[in-house]
């Protein structure tokens, strides 16, 4: 695994140990920046190898989210979409986690999904302030209001029979069954329809995502959810 993310970042330390175990994805738009420049590929800093492409081609197209020096930003119809990640599996446990900021008051919107690439369907998506977790995306949401302020860090996570969202920033937290076939995944961020259905997404700034195939505790993930907050304060972006 990359040291990396356990090297001491600006405004705090490495990812605690107990918080390696089971990580598989770590996106980190600002690193990628730093060392490799911006590119059509999302760099995968877990170690794990499991990068992203930005949009639908190997060519600079319009549905790319623009890099902006320390975050990705997503308007309209833009995405990025993962590879088939080993081990994480729809109807399984694992943990999302997401650092991001939109405009005051625009909730609506796709942010996150879980799909099989074997399907036009998706497993699990987060918008308009539930998530959806059956293969219909006007179906079966997990009810409350996920994410409300304009700056947040969220975390989903599955123990193979529930679902709970958490807002890391104000305390938010819904939960609801997995109902998700264990089928093996891809990750979207923003809309993508192979894994979410047509749904435009608000404009969004995304600073890190990281992904586990397990389900962290809620200790795990306040950990986690702090470790972030102390990276991105340390480059100016207060979440």
């Amino acid at each position: 695994m990359s040291d990396i993310l356990f090297m001491s970042h600006a405004g705090g330390g490495g990812l605690p140990p107990s918080l390696r175990h089971g990580l598989v994805v770590w996106y980190d738009p600002y690193r990628q920046v730093q060392t490799t420049g911006e590119a059509k590929t999302l760099t995968d800093y877990s170690g794990a190898g499991n990068h992203a492409t930005l949009g639908a081609t190997s060519e600079a197209s319009t549905d790319d989210p623009a890099w902006t020096g320390n975050s990705l930003e997503f308007t309209t119809d833009d995405f990025v979409v993962s590879d088939v990640i080993p081990g994480l599996n729809m109807g399984g446990a694992w943990t999302l986690m997401m650092a991001k900021k939109f405009p005051t008051g625009n909730i609506d919107g796709n942010l996150l999904s879980l799909g099989n690439p074997a399907s036009s369907a998706y497993g699990m998506q987060i918008r308009s302030g539930k998530i959806y977790r059956s293969m219909d995306w006007n179906s079966d949401p997990v009810d409350g209001i996920f994410y409300s302020a304009s700056s947040e860090i969220l975390a989903v996570c599955s123990d193979g029979s529930s679902i709970t969202g958490e807002n890391l920033t104000d305390g938010t937290t819904i939960t609801g069954s997995n109902p998700l076939p264990d089928k093996p995944t891809r990750i979207g961020i923003g809309v993508y329809a192979r894994l979410a259905m047509d749904v435009k997404v608000v404009r969004t700034s995304v600073y890190g995502f990281l992904a586990w195939n397990r389900c962290l505790s809620q200790a795990e993930r306040h950990q986690a959810g702090a470790y972030l907050k102390r990276i991105l304060n340390g480059r100016g972006v207060t979440i």
